[in-house]
């Protein structure tokens, strides 16, 4: 498995790992969070989750037999149902706060936040939340690994 695999499911199992029992605001929970999701999501049906595509690595820099990437990868949250864009920007917090949390246990030296886009909507009698993250990873890997 390539590093930038053991990455991507770090961040799942960070994001997982949130709920009301560890003192967030929802619970969010395995099955809630895809990879490169290719099914549609139901727009009848009062439902969360989280995608996470990591599209792009550049190498940064390289020295002898070890090189440093950095790992571009988009998150995306999406909430349908009634909840409002307040309820929404908390749990917004409480995924980054979990992104935060990423280390070299996690195979990442470092992490920040790019950017987040959140965008609210009325479909019938539901409010469509959709709140794109752009996360950037920094990490080391062998000559001619990722």
């Amino acid at each position: 498995m390539s590093i930038r695999q053991d990455i991507v499911d770090a961040i799942k199992t960070r994001l997982a790992d949130i709920s009301i029992a560890n003192g967030d605001s929802f619970d969010m929970t395995a099955a809630r969070v895809t990879e490169w999701r290719d099914t549609p999501i139901q727009e009848d049906v009062d439902t969360h989750g989280i995608d996470i595509r990591d599209f792009q690595a550049n190498r940064t820099s390289q020295d002898e037999d070890e090189q440093q990437w950095q790992l571009i990868l988009e998150l995306e949250f999406f909430e349908i149902g009634d909840a409002s864009p307040a309820l929404v920007r908390q749990r917004v917090q409480d995924i980054t706060t979990a992104l935060s949390n990423l280390d070299e246990e996690d195979f990442v030296q470092g992490a920040y936040l790019e950017d987040v886009e959140i965008d609210v909507a009325r479909l019938k009698k539901r409010r469509i939340s959709a709140v794109l993250i752009t996360l950037i990873v920094h990490y080391y890997a062998e000559e001619w690994e990722i």
